[in-house]
């Protein structure tokens, strides 16, 4: 199997995994760089898919209001964080991820998921 069917296998794996679990109100956050395939599998349930606009253009220059994501990252509506390597984010704009707690771990991805009290 070449590099990048692998590389798409595992994609796909993980991006399923989040997406059975998910109810209809709840999200999933990807924090593997600012452009990643998983998103664009994940589809409609995930956030921020072109983080390097985000990034870079509309949070610098306040074009949009984020306090919508930071509620709902405080409210348990983004179920999963997906990272790579092992690493859990601490926040992202102005949400604080505390409350989330290592689910699994697939093909060298880490899962996320929100609990409801620490």
């Amino acid at each position: 199997m070449s590099h990048w069917k692998a590389e798409y296998a595992d994609w796909t794996l993980v991006s399923r995994y989040v997406k059975l679990n998910v109810k209809n109100d709840e999200f999933i956050f990807t924090a593997i760089g600012k452009e990643n395939m998983i998103n664009l599998l994940i589809g409609e349930k995930a956030l921020f898919p072109t983080r390097d606009i985000v990034l870079e253009n509309t949070y610098p220059n306040k074009i949009y209001d984020y306090s919508d994501f930071t509620q709902r990252v405080k409210d348990g509506k983004v179920k999963y964080i997906v990272t790579r390597d092992s690493v859990q984010p601490e926040k992202f704009l102005d949400a604080v991820f505390e409350r989330y707690e290592k689910e699994t771990s697939l093909k060298g991805y880490d899962i996320y998921i929100y609990k409801e009290s620490r």
